[in-house]
């Protein structure tokens, strides 16, 4: 819940069992900026180490959706963070100049971050036809990025 404190091994744990998403989601970002063929200087390395920190922050999925508080702009964030990362890494990949591996690597990453973000196994109880709507989605999000 909001304004609740939690203790650090229940934080730590909860990184933890995020951590694929988190790994993937940063792997997306990379690959969709990718600094091998775009970063030529501090201000570029600094701009990308801020989008690879709020991949890793944003990556799991939240677990109290749809419902809202407000309808202030950090709340709204908050609440829809994992769609705000994934559009992200289809803005940085459509700003790019990528090569045809690149853009498939990027959108094999894109589907695979939105499939363990939201269709994770500790979410299963929601039915099975929900998981794979989920799971479709996310590659016809990834159809976007290869487009």
């Amino acid at each position: 819940a909001l304004e609740t404190r939690v203790g650090l091994r229940a934080y730590l744990a909860y990184w933890v069992t995020t951590l694929p998403a988190r790994v993937l989601a940063a792997a997306a970002v990379v690959a969709a900026w990718r600094p091998w063929a775009t970063v030529s200087g501090a201000g570029d390395a600094v701009l990308l180490a801020c989008a690879v920190a709020f991949a890793l922050w944003a990556a799991p999925s939240p677990d109290r959706r749809p419902s809202r508080e407000t309808s202030r702009w950090s709340h709204l964030l908050l609440r829809h963070r994992t769609t705000v990362s994934a559009s992200g890494v289809v803005v940085i990949a459509a700003a790019g100049d990528p090569t045809r591996w690149e853009s498939a690597c990027v959108a094999a990453l894109l589907v695979a971050h939105l499939v363990t973000s939201e269709t994770w196994p500790w979410r299963w109880g929601r039915g099975t036809a929900r998981v794979w709507a989920e799971a479709a989605a996310a590659c016809a999000g990834a159809g976007v990025v290869l487009t």
